[in-house]
């Protein structure tokens, strides 16, 4: 049973609704509720709704006290409230979601609008929409139904058949009805009111013995998602413009950001191993690059070998070569170690050897323990054999054995030259043997390789230091000045020209390098610069030292590195910026799609819809203009970015090289997507907290 104390409504301008009203209602039966317009009767309705609530007096409610009665009842307004663009199936299903299909279809029929079922609402007449709201309340599961004036907009057959309805159907649950008829109420009702200037003048209601009662309360619910996506779909229909102008500064902020994250992400190291590997230089020199001058350093000195980090410069896993009995043997592998097994220990000058080397010592592994080998200058005694090494041919030996042997190694295939007036600079060097960074033979533009010792073929560039040209360098005799611990002269006769390295006969590189091979550090340092094979690892350990190549491309690519890096304050600026319109755009457009769609909203809460659950397709609005933004921003940014490269690839002359400064990385994509989110977030949620904050009445009238 329902009973109101004391209640009145008093509007913030001194108008009073209802006063002094106390009335109690049975729960269930049809209960009229007569007055003429402007009486207070919508005003009762809406307060024991919950849209809207007393300024004074008490509900007591089965007994006990409640502000109001907004979870038990369900409403039909005056002037239907529904979901103009949605289909009155969807209406129904929003509002009363555990309805079967059965029921749904049964109840179209009693009301004479089974053929109107997935006709969208605004099409259909008042009085057609009027019995949809009436259907919406009688399916949801409440025992209190409110309708005001709910015959208004039909016809005398139709008010018949709405009665008729209502009677039956207010066997089981309360029905209060606001009506001008007074005739057509007492028809169907006996129990009624009658209310004048906010105030029951008559009572007519019959209250029956009591009786037990267990009112049903209706939980809240949500929009099913596809509903929630017609929605959104239909909000942007609505807002073209403003949806084109969402999309517009969403997409530029976004690309903004995204080429501001390529280029904060920009590497150095994979820069100019990419470069290196297309131009397919063999050997890089590495110099000291100062941070503040943006250059590299004239020379390397000790001080600066000494900061190196050691990964950059390692002997392990190169070529080694060795004489014994006037025979050249090659090494995969250099293991240095003080112990390399707990049963063996290593004096300075002796090694240990695999089995898989000593076999070429003689018949037996044993035979070679004792024997000498030459490495370059040095003579190294074999102490023993490990045997547990059999997939590689290693040497080991101990630190300062390995110290002595610097220079003798092939890793770097490089020499030392000096020619005319020229400092001294270091030559690649064809190596037919190196095992580790095999290349294939250099291509020569005249001549032929060379055959045997004191022949040799030059690399394209040096012709120039010796007056010679491509016609006349073959069978020319040159000296070549080679630096040692001094400078060696060695005369040589031409036999071609190649692109880039020098070459030497086979017989002779191989004791060439291992007697004159400039991998030493204290050798390169005196060069200037330290020579070695390269990786993408190595080159990023060496940056990482403060360490760049020293190439033709170096200038070109610092160049470009930094120019991009100095675009990064200004596209900071300018992303930021951007992110402030896209933040106003979308508050903006949300705004506009909010107040477009207040009466939606106003309905929703009217049906116990939750409040995050109506926020979803507003969030589903733009998070659809969102997605397609990002979706555009990651299919243009590659052309955008490979545009950007080949422009300053052309306008630095590397336009041969496939150089990729700006790239699209997987996290930036993630980034992207989170910025994304953000900005709508703070866009979507603002205006619709403003909302929200209303009561559902001031909502629905738009007050």
């Amino acid at each position: 049973m329902i009973e109101l104390r004391n209640c009145q409504k008093i509007y913030p301008n001194g108008h009073i609704g209802i006063k002094d009203v106390n009335v109690s209602f049975p729960t269930k039966g049809l209960v009229g509720i007569y007055g003429k317009s402007g009486c207070g009767k919508t005003t009762l309705f809406n307060c024991i709704a919950g849209v809207d609530k007393f300024t004074k007096g008490k509900i007591v409610f089965n007994g006990k006290e409640a502000l109001h009665l907004y979870n038990y009842t369900a409403i039909v307004f005056q002037e239907s409230k529904l979901l103009e663009e949605m289909t009155v199936a969807a209406n129904l299903i929003i509002a009363c979601p555990n309805t079967s299909e059965t029921d749904l279809d049964s109840m179209l029929k009693k009301f004479d609008l089974y053929e109107y079922k997935n006709e969208k609402v605004h099409s259909m007449s008042a009085g057609e929409r009027q019995r949809v709201e009436i259907m919406r309340s009688l399916l949801q599961e409440t025992d209190i139904i409110l309708c005001d004036e709910p015959t208004t907009n039909l016809d005398e057959e139709n008010k018949e058949i709405i009665f008729r309805l209502l009677k039956e159907y207010s066997q089981e649950k309360l029905i209060l009805v606001i009506s001008h008829d007074r005739e057509l109420l007492q028809q169907y009702t006996k129990d009624f009111l009658v209310i004048d200037k906010g105030m029951i003048v008559e009572n007519h209601i019959q209250i029956p013995s009591h009786e037990a009662y267990e009112p049903k309360k209706m939980a809240s619910k949500g929009i099913p998602l596809k509903y929630s996506a017609r929605m959104a779909l239909n909000n942007i229909k609505r807002n073209k413009f403003k949806s084109v102008m969402t999309f517009v500064f969403l997409f530029l902020s976004l690309l903004m950001i995204t080429a501001m994250f390529s280029i904060m992400n920009m590497e150095l190291s994979q820069i100019f191993y990419e470069s290196f590997k297309e131009k397919e230089v063999g050997y890089i020199n590495l110099k000291p690059f100062d941070e503040e001058t943006k250059h590299l350093k004239e020379d390397v000195t000790e001080e600066d070998i000494q900061t190196l980090d050691p990964e950059i410069i390692s002997y392990d896993d190169v070529t080694f070569a060795y004489k014994y009995k006037n025979k050249t043997y090659y090494v995969d592998s250099i293991w240095k170690s003080n112990k390399p097994n707990a049963n063996y220990t290593m004096m300075e000058d002796e090694i240990y050897i695999s089995e898989k080397l000593a076999a070429s010592f003689g018949n037996h592994a044993k035979d070679a323990i004792g024997q000498d080998i030459d490495v370059g200058t040095l003579t190294l005694t074999i102490k023993g054999i490990l045997p547990d090494t059999k997939e590689a041919s290693i040497l080991f030996m101990n630190e300062n054995t390995f110290e002595k042997t610097k220079g003798n190694y092939l890793w770097n295939d490089c020499i030392s030259l000096s020619y005319g007036s020229y400092e001294v600079r270091s030559v690649e060097v064809y190596n037919p043997c190196h095992i580790l960074f095999a290349k294939n033979e250099p291509t020569y533009i005249v001549g032929k390789k060379p055959e045997a010792k004191q022949e040799i073929a030059l690399p394209k560039y040096l012709l120039n230091q010796y007056n010679l040209t491509l016609e006349n360098a073959i069978g020319k005799s040159i000296v070549l000045n080679i630096k040692t611990k001094e400078m060696l002269p060695m005369e040589y006769t031409i036999t071609g020209v190649t692109y880039e390295n020098l070459v030497l006969s086979d017989e002779e590189v191989f004791d060439f390098l291992a007697k004159y091979g400039c991998n030493s550090v204290e050798v390169s340092a005196s060069l200037g610069m330290i020579t070695l094979a390269y990786s993408e690892k190595l080159i990023h350990q060496a940056i990482l030292s403060n360490y760049l190549p020293v190439h033709d491309l170096t200038d070109t690519v610092l160049r470009i590195y930094y120019m991009l890096q100095g675009f990064i304050p200004f596209l900071s600026i300018i992303a930021g910026i951007l992110i402030i319109i896209s933040i106003f755009t979308i508050l903006n457009s949300a705004n506009s799609s909010i107040m477009k769609n207040k009466k939606n909203i106003g309905v929703l809460l009217s049906i116990k819809i939750r409040k995050p659950s109506i926020l979803t397709s507003f969030w589903m609005e733009h998070l659809i203009i969102g997605s397609i933004t990002v979706l555009i921003t990651f299919l243009l940014s590659p052309i955008l970015f490979s545009y950007i490269n080949s422009a300053m690839a052309k306008a630095t002359l590397l336009d041969n090289l496939d150089l990729s400064f700006m790239q699209l990385k997987y996290w930036i994509f993630f980034v992207v997507i989170l910025i994304s989110i953000g900005i709508t977030f703070v866009g979507v949620m603002i205006p619709f907290i403003n909302i929200s904050r209303k009561k559902a009445i001031d909502i629905l009238y738009d007050r």
